[in-house]
């Protein structure tokens, strides 16, 4: 799955998620944005380590001028 799309659905969950903290606790809406935005770029920086970790380093190797 794209990276792109995993952030979307993610954006997209918070948001809903934010948007019931809102009804039932009367968070304010700037607030919400800026819990969203943390939880969102939390999680991108999740998907990429788990992205990184998955991908070997590639060796080089060297000419062999003999």
């Amino acid at each position: 799955m794209n990276a792109t799309i995993v952030q979307a659905i993610v954006r997209h969950l918070l948001t809903t998620v934010g948007g019931g903290f809102l009804v039932s606790f009367g968070i304010t809406g700037g607030l919400l944005d800026a819990v969203v935005g943390a939880l969102s770029t939390l999680a991108g920086v999740a998907w990429s380590v788990y992205d990184k970790r998955g991908q070997q380093p590639a060796v080089q190797q060297q000419p062999d001028n003999t």
